[in-house]
């Protein structure tokens, strides 16, 4: 029989109706003549109409808070696993690129881990004017650049507007789990800056490992959220959702979403950018991909304003060009050199040893179609022609 709960708010759909699922435990020592046992308790509930779980949060006291996380408690979840964050930073890395000056926070940044590993990020074009993290028990006023802010995460209010912190990227990195309101929390950044980008990483629910001893079902984690309550819940409030992944790193099932908010005006000259940003960083990163070893080759066809556009974006494109690893063909200018290699004809390339693939850079659709029928012709292999554009379009989440 199916218990049915009323007195706690779902964030995500407003509902007030839960189905008791299940009780979470956890528990600690009382340091008395012996040893005692001292177990919490909350209820696991779910959402009856749109299927979010939840813990009652009706139980969170300051006094189960305490116990959940002593003053001398530290979270070495992330910190053990540096490869979470170095995706954290590739995974945003296209919207970071989009600025010239950075204003960067970070709502429950703990150290400040995550930050001093961006700030030393060589892939970053812009520079960082300032960086801040909103903590609850922080002991550090300003280091390494960075300034730490006490705050209650639970309780934002009109706190955080007062500390007066300007941004325009703001990081919360397994942080809205243990909110008791991510909405109520949410909002508040939302109502804060202008213009900017927030990144959220929860842990997955979607990609919960049933057989493993390790979980994530404990009283610290008040909200279990799944890829679409997570986005239905920034977009009721007002995010647009730009980019979404699923996926477990280092073991750890791990839901990452950026959104950002606008100030109203048409972004559709903004948008095309960004998209071209990042297609041109699939293309370099494709590039790099095939060149596995010191005598494999890479050609680039169609060598327009598409191709001076990646030579200046990324400098190593002309070391590889140095290296004779990067072939340059084009028929209209065969023979002419560009950064001192010469631009060889299809015919001639095609002999080239060594050589992998060929990607097609032309943007125009019926310039690819073209130069794909002229590579059959000439006996260049199926599967070592590439179009770029279409390989974009299948391997990357929504920008």
């Amino acid at each position: 029989m199916t218990t049915m709960f009323e007195g706690n708010i779902c964030p995500v759909c407003l509902s007030a109706k839960f189905e008791i699922v299940s009780e979470l435990s956890t528990s600690g020592w009382l340091f008395k003549k012996e040893l005692v046992e001292d177990v919490r308790s909350v209820a696991l509930l779910m959402c009856a109409k749109c299927g979010h779980y939840m813990t009652d949060t009706s139980q969170y006291n300051k006094a189960f808070f305490d116990f959940l996380y002593p003053d001398d408690s530290t979270s070495d979840a992330l910190r053990s696993k540096p490869r979470i964050y170095k995706e954290i930073i590739e995974f945003n890395l296209d919207y970071l690129n989009l600025h010239t000056s950075l204003k960067i926070t970070d709502f429950g940044g703990g150290e400040g881990d995550f930050l001093k590993l961006l700030a030393s990020s060589e892939d970053l074009h812009g520079v960082i004017d300032n960086m801040s993290i909103f903590e609850l028990k922080t002991k550090k006023a300003r280091t390494d650049k960075i300034k730490y802010i006490s705050l209650d995460l639970n309780h934002v209010g009109t706190a955080f507007e007062k500390e007066n912190i300007e941004f325009n990227y703001a990081f919360c990195i397994n942080a809205l789990e243990h909110l008791l309101d991510p909405r109520d929390f949410l909002k508040s950044i939302f109502r804060a800056s202008n213009t900017f980008f927030i990144f959220i990483q929860v842990p997955a629910v979607d990609l919960l490992d049933i057989n493993s001893p390790v979980t994530h079902l404990h009283p610290s984690h008040i909200h279990y959220f799944s890829l679409e309550n997570l986005v239905f819940l920034m977009n009721s409030i007002g995010f647009k959702v730009m980019r979404v992944e699923i996926k477990k790193t280092e073991g750890v099932p791990l839901l990452k979403a950026i959104g950002r908010k606008t100030n109203g005006k048409n972004n559709t000259v903004h948008e095309y950018l960004l998209k071209e940003k990042s297609r041109q960083a699939f293309l370099y990163e494709s590039i790099i991909e095939c060149l596995k070893g010191p005598n494999d080759k890479v050609g680039l066809w169609g060598i327009g304003n598409e191709f001076r556009e990646l030579f200046r974006r990324f400098s190593k494109i002309g070391a590889l060009l140095n290296c004779n690893q990067l072939l340059l063909i084009d028929s209209s200018l065969k023979n002419k050199r560009f950064a001192g290699s010469v631009i060889l004809p299809p015919e001639v390339a095609k002999n080239t040893p060594g050589l992998q693939t060929v990607f097609i850079l032309p943007k125009a659709e019926v310039t690819r179609r073209s130069i794909k029928c002229a590579a059959f012709e000439i006996g260049y292999r199926a599967d070592m022609v590439n179009d770029p554009y279409e390989l974009y379009s299948l391997n990357t989440s929504g920008i």
